[in-house]
């Protein structure tokens, strides 16, 4: 990827709110407000070195085939030798199924101005924000050692680590995908990547200005078009403070493989429902809203952003089986994410309350919340619930059909493919002037979808005392009780209950 406009479609810092929470300074005000801040740093990332420089300047092809790396198991971190699970490869750059190249140490700069105004700092002259671009040509990483530790603080070990997360959830998808399935394109892959903003005219208490510093951080992110995952690096006080980095957890690498299946899949519709990604707002942005001189963050745009994670989240965490062992520890967020958490961190259940909703669109202010506690303007905590919601949906419907354990990961996986399908769907017929908890109601309307979907399939058999009434008054409960502001319930009766 050696992209001639600048970079401005983030679309999953997924750790922001973490950095946010854990103690990291607090970056210059944006001004209009995000849906999730993209938090950057004045503190500078950690130097990393190349193992094995000479190879840089060779373009031999070498397959790879093993390596080890270090993992997230729960609480520890663990040595593994692990085998790629598809074709990995190394000539003129480290490439694989799932990856077209691989660059390293990128350096993406922009620069803004705080003498601009509130809100308008990284500002073209046109009023459009600023995306970021090369300031100097990429560095292709090659690998020319296979079965070889490169070290876990290295760019080659960080790459191999990453290779083989995405590499496993590439070859998830195209196994578990039905039949037909759209493929999916190559992604580029940066390696620690210093994406810098400047601020000009940065006020200073005594009265004087100058320019501030700042790098996004101890995070990662995936961006749109054209489709890249970026691997940031760490500063010394995250190595301080973490026994692991983000790039040794499966989950996490997996989800920034879930939202290029989401894109890949379902960005034309989202494009032609007029919602577009803005790196700014850190999230879906209405086009239709913002022609009007509205708010980007509407409330069908905010909705659509966490179900956006939420599908990330499913498929990353029956992608590595559906254990949560690589992000429970993760810290402000792990537990959080847990697909199979009933509960926050701080105890709080996962369900969707009025003002919950209320804090996700905007309607009131949240306030400020210490490390891993849930802050529900977030649209990754709003996609926590539905997920958690979905998931214990879909264990209803596979106890009803007697799947064995061996297979649960896997169906569940199939069942988020075939959601999502019936949510987008259901989705293009809403209307736009439809508002709050309405654009709920595709969540519902999919979930139903998808249960007739499964109760019906030629061949299916119910386990003894098992009915299809039962299932369906269950798949209503869940609903009910994780997502009481939802309009509609799946199969509800006429007085709105569930039987």
């Amino acid at each position: 990827m050696r992209p001639s406009r600048p970079l401005a479609a983030v679309a999953a810092l997924v750790l922001s709110l973490a950095l946010a929470a854990c103690g990291d300074q607090d970056p210059p005000a944006r001004g209009r407000k995000p849906v999730l801040p993209v938090v950057a740093s004045p503190d500078q990332p950690v130097s990393y070195q190349l193992a094995d420089p000479d190879c840089q300047n060779t373009t031999q092809p070498t397959l790879l085939t093993q390596t080890r790396i270090r993992a997230w198991d729960e609480d520890e971190i663990v040595d593994r030798q692990v085998r790629y699970p598809a074709k990995v490869e190394s000539g003129r750059t480290l490439t694989s199924d799932a990856i077209g190249e691989t660059s390293y140490d990128d350096r993406m700069e922009r620069v803004c101005d705080y003498e601009k105004g509130p809100g308008r700092y990284c500002d073209d002259d046109e009023g459009q924000e600023k995306g970021w671009s090369n300031a100097r040509d990429l560095k292709m990483l090659r690998i020319c050692k296979d079965d070889f530790d490169y070290g876990r603080r290295t760019f080659e070990g960080v790459a191999l680590a990453s290779v083989n997360y995405i590499e496993i959830a590439s070859t998830d998808y195209k196994r578990l995908a039905p039949a037909g399935a759209k493929p999916l394109p190559q992604i580029h892959l940066s390696v620690l990547p210093h994406f810098i903003d400047y601020y000009d005219n940065y006020p200073q208490s005594d009265g004087t200005r100058v320019r501030l510093k700042t790098w996004i951080t101890h995070n990662m992110a995936h961006f749109q078009s054209p489709p890249m995952i970026a691997v940031f690096p760490d500063t010394r006080q995250d190595e301080q403070n973490t026994q692991g980095s983000f790039w040794e957890s499966q989950f996490v690498l997996a989800h920034e493989f879930g939202h290029h299946i989401d894109f890949t899949l379902n960005g034309f519709a989202l494009e032609a429902m007029g919602l577009g990604w803005s790196p700014l707002e850190h999230g879906l942005v209405d086009r239709f809203a913002l022609a009007q001189g509205l708010s980007g963050g509407s409330d069908r745009a905010k909705v659509h952003g966490a179900v956006g994670e939420t599908f990330a989240d499913l498929t990353a965490y029956y992608s590595e089986g559906g254990t949560g062992k690589s992000m429970v520890a993760l810290p402000c967020f792990g537990v959080n994410r847990n697909v199979r958490g009933d509960a926050f961190k701080n105890g709080d259940d996962k369900i969707m309350t009025e003002d919950r909703l209320g804090f996700l669109l905007g309607t009131f202010d949240e306030g400020d919340k210490t490390c891993g506690e849930p802050r529900y303007g977030d649209i990754h905590i709003a996609g926590a619930i539905i997920a958690r919601t979905l998931d214990e949906a879909f264990g209803r419907l596979l106890l009803a059909s007697g799947v064995d354990e061996e297979g649960d990961a896997d169906a569940r996986y199939r069942l988020t493919l075939a959601w999502m399908d019936r949510f987008v769907e259901a989705s293009r017929g809403m209307a736009l002037t439809t508002t709050g908890a309405g654009w709920l109601a595709p969540v519902a309307q999919a979930m139903r979808d998808v249960t007739e979907s499964y109760l019906e399939a030629p061949g299916l058999k119910l386990a003894p005392g098992e009915s299809t009434d039962r299932v369906q008054r269950d798949v209503c409960r869940i609903v009910a009780e994780r997502l009481p502001v939802v309009e509609g319930k799946p199969f509800a009766l006429a007085g709105g209950g569930c039987g």
